[in-house]
């Protein structure tokens, strides 16, 4: 089997259209460049959370300047 735009053998067709003359089959670069594949979105990752405010520790430069 080989790809129809490079003529590159393969596998597996990353997309078979059916025609009169027989199956043409696309590799997965070419059917990308040709506009035959959807593009994917990437996946959203997580925000992390923004830095807090320890209350509960003692600001060590707050406590030198006032003593």
């Amino acid at each position: 089997m080989r790809c129809i735009h490079c003529n590159r053998p393969m596998k597996e067709p990353t997309v078979t259209i059916k025609a009169r003359s027989g199956p043409l089959y696309w590799g997965p670069k070419c059917a990308r460049m040709a506009g035959l594949l959807t593009p994917r979105r990437p996946e959203r990752k997580a925000r992390q959370s923004r830095a807090t405010r320890h209350t509960d520790q003692l600001d060590w430069i707050n406590d030198t300047e006032t003593t």
